[in-house]
């Protein structure tokens, strides 16, 4: 195993406790929350609901993949399951809907009182970038391309 290879590794031990497991730990606060929230206000149940149904199973499926890649490297990320994909795609779309949603409300173009109640997933905005990471990482697992540093190629 390649120092370059390790360090990749090691970044995500460290994208797992700098940025996945403070979320989790904050997950269930953020679904009482919700919970209370919509039940108080009927009308926006899915919206306030939306952390407890997508939040915690993206940030668990995160974490499942940045794990997987950690112990297992790039062939541990080809042969993960396609729903920890799907599920980490769809909290990172939440997140980004949530990121529109406030950049608007924010430059006026949405009155305040018209938002879906979003913004609580603004949250799971660090999460992005382990995304981003593991996208990156199995682009280069599927493809190898990346050659350690050092061998006669690179």
């Amino acid at each position: 195993m390649t120092t370059f290879l390790l360090i990749r590794r090691g970044l995500a031990i460290g994208e797992i406790v700098v940025f996945v497991l403070p979320l989790l730990a904050l997950w269930p606060m953020a679904a009482t929350v919700a919970v209370v929230e919509g039940l108080s206000n009927p009308s926006r149940v899915l919206a306030n609901w939306m952390p407890l149904l997508v939040g915690g199973p993206a940030l668990i499926a995160m974490t499942l993949l940045l794990s997987r890649f950690a112990f297992s490297g790039g062939e541990g990320l080809r042969s993960a399951s396609r729903s920890w994909w799907w599920l980490s795609a769809i909290g990172a779309a939440l997140v980004l809907v949530a990121s529109a949603e406030a950049f608007l409300e924010r430059t006026g173009t949405v009155a305040s009182g018209d938002s879906s109640g979003l913004a609580i997933n603004l949250v799971g905005a660090p999460v992005l970038i382990p995304l981003v990471h593991m996208l990156i990482e199995l682009r280069l697992a599927a493809n190898k391309q990346l050659q350690p540093i050092g061998s006669a190629d690179g």
